[in-house]
């Protein structure tokens, strides 16, 4: 299924012709292999309806759609993070 990828920082998306099964960390590896991402820390967020995609879960599992956009969502880690 086509998705579209919104990076984390900036307005680029990047469309991606995505197996059904796949998991947020394939996702996620794949496009720090294309270079749309640099290693770090991030969540995929279902723009269409709101919902974050949980580690490990396919992504048909979790209501995505032929033709959805996903945000990504850097992970804050250290200073900064409420942590209450």
């Amino acid at each position: 299924m086509e998705i579209t990828f919104q990076h984390p920082k900036s307005s680029q998306n990047y469309v991606a012709d995505i197996n059904p099964n796949a998991t947020p960390e394939v996702c996620l590896a794949g496009l720090q292999k294309e270079s749309f991402i640099t290693k770090g820390e991030y969540e995929l967020q279902n723009s269409r309806t709101g919902h974050q995609i949980p580690t490990g879960t396919a992504l048909k599992d979790c209501a995505v759609l032929h033709g959805d956009h996903i945000q990504i969502l850097e992970v804050n880690n250290g200073a900064g993070k409420c942590l209450i």
